[in-house]
C-alpha cells in the first residue's frame, strides 16, 4: 500500500494546511485529511516524535497533544501505516529543504 504523507513545501504551507481543519473535531477528518494535518505539525515541529504522546513529562501545546492522541487512536484501529504513524519522511524533508 502506498503512504498517504504529504510534504508540505514550506513552514506556510505546513501552517496553513494545519489551519484548513478549522474547528472541526479531529475524528471527523477522513484519513487522507488527518494525514495531511498530521504531517503538517511534525513539519512544524521537526523535535516531535509519535511516542512523546506516552511521555507524561512531555510539554506541548493542547492542539499538538489532540493531535498525537488521534494519531494514537487511528493507528490502534488500523487506519495508519507505519510510515504515517512515524513520518520521518517529512521531517527529514523539512530539515533538509530549510
Amino acid at each position: 500500500m502506498t503512504t498517504r504523507l504529504f510534504y508540505p513545501g514550506s513552514v506556510e504551507d505546513a501552517e496553513i494546511a494545519f489551519e484548513a481543519m478549522g474547528a472541526r473535531p479531529l475524528v471527523e477528518l477522513s484519513t487522507e485529511d488527518f494525514i495531511r494535518v498530521w504531517c503538517s505539525v511534525v513539519y512544524l515541529n521537526p523535535g516531535l516524535h509519535t511516542d512523546n504522546f506516552h511521555d507524561p513529562e512531555y510539554e506541548c501545546e493542547p492542539l499538538v497533544r489532540g493531535v498525537l492522541k488521534e494519531v494514537w487512536r487511528r493507528a490502534d484501529a488500523g487506519e495508519l501505516l507505519d510510515a504515517e504513524l512515524y513520518p520521518a519522511d517529512v521531517i527529514r524533508a523539512r530539515l533538509m529543504g530549510e
